[in-house]
């Protein structure tokens, strides 16, 4: 359905046809024109104020909430119910191994017809998620109720008036949860560098490797990033990440099984097409990175790199680079994961790639609903409760890119 917020008097039609029927159960009854517009509203009146109201708020919130007409980041691992439900419980089944073959070696005198069971599928499922909730509430003035039913114009104006407000709250709790799912899954990357190193790439480290900036004693690189951009190697090292990131992606691509968690005795390889591939870059940074990349892509078409998507900060607008967050921590002896203890604090943030589903979430609006109308002030409040749903999956394929 189309915003109703165009003013467009059909769209008014087809939103208060679709209140009518959450209001009073019955999906046939239609406004159509101005006539069967006002028989309808005579129907709802019928039903009390408090059914209308409802009605339109949580009619409202299903038809809008993913539609957002403002840039919201990290928006595409947001999913709606269908696709959350196939999402967040998935079953896999563990690599098998091939056994040499008996049928070269056999021998006059060998017996037959007996097998012997091998590799019996091992199955990993994996159904977890976070879980909270939340509420967004509303006002509606007696006289705007009443004002709403003298015609379809009035009705859309309060709809119009209704869905500015209902709207602009779930973009916010979608955009919060949105952006919250991917700093615990950097700060689950993090966290478990030790474990799986290839999946935590400190691109100073790399560069000072590839060009011989280490201690010929410790092997700790001898320059940081400051020391860079002060010699003049701008344009070398974000050429040299660029490089880093084409060839991260291609194993990334390859059927294996870095980049991710594995449960002890239930390994399986995974393969991401880089068309499958999500990403999202720090903005202050990515600028800098397509400046000095794209001669280099004007140039070769053979060169991979991958732009990622844009995002204005990390976590606070005052601090781009600066996560301080709680992932989640795994147990590969068992597949379990459980909240962290303790937040990982990190700065120098670059990027993040990692498949579909190592991270997604959906919030999900439970209920709506309306109180009595205050008789003093004849005003009505109606809130919606959310549930906000965000799954980190350490065992799909996921890399972060940082300084230091």
């Amino acid at each position: 359905m189309p915003s109703v917020n165009t003013g467009n008097i059909m769209q008014s039609y087809a939103l208060f046809n679709a209140v009518v029927a959450q209001a009073t159960g019955n999906a046939q009854l239609a406004a159509h024109d101005a006539s069967t517009f006002l028989a309808c509203a005579h129907v709802v009146t019928g039903l009390g104020k408090d059914n209308f109201s409802s009605a339109l708020t949580q009619v409202i919130a299903e038809t809008y909430f993913y539609q957002p007409k403002t840039k919201v980041e990290f928006e595409d691992i947001i999913v709606n119910a269908d696709k959350f439900g196939a999402l967040r419980r998935e079953i896999a089944c563990a690599d098998i191994e091939s056994s040499s073959d008996p049928q070269f070696s056999v021998q006059e005198g060998d017996t037959a017809g007996t097998f012997t069971v091998e590799n019996l599928p091992k199955y990993i499922e994996l159904g977890w998620m976070g879980d909270d909730v939340e509420r967004i509430s509303s006002t509606m003035e007696y006289s705007a109720y009443l004002d709403a039913m003298q015609s379809i114009e009035q009705f859309n104006k309060l709809a119009a008036l209704r869905t500015g407000s209902v709207t602009k709250a779930l973009k916010k709790v979608k955009a919060a949860t949105a952006r919250t799912t991917i700093l615990g899954l950097i700060t689950t990357l993090i966290a478990d560098a030790s474990n799986h190193p290839e999946r935590v790439i400190d691109v100073v480290d790399e560069y000072c490797k590839f060009y011989g900036y280490v201690d010929a004693n410790t092997g700790a690189s001898t320059k940081d990033y400051q020391d860079i951009v002060a010699e003049g190697n701008l344009k070398e090292f974000w050429q040299f990440y660029a490089t880093l990131q084409g060839t991260t992606l291609t194993k990334m691509e390859a059927d294996n099984v870095l980049y991710k968690n594995n449960i002890t005795g239930k390994t399986y390889s995974e393969s991401v097409p880089e068309s499958d591939l999500k990403g999202y870059a720090l903005a202050d940074y990515q600028q800098i990175i397509q400046t000095m990349v794209r001669p280099i892509l004007m140039a070769n078409d053979e060169f991979k790199y991958k732009p990622l998507k844009e995002v204005a900060y990390w976590q606070a607008a005052t601090s781009p680079d600066a996560i301080n967050f709680k992932g989640v921590t795994t147990n590969e002896a068992t597949g379990a994961c459980a909240a962290m203890s303790d937040a990982v604090s990190v700065t120098g943030v670059i990027s993040v790639m990692f498949a579909p589903r190592a991270a997604f979430c959906h919030v999900k609006p439970e209920v709506t609903l309306t109180s009595q109308w205050d008789i003093d002030k004849l005003v009505q409040k109606t809130t919606t409760h959310l549930r906000k749903l965000p799954v980190i999956n350490p065992y799909h394929k996921a890399v972060v890119f940082k300084l230091h």
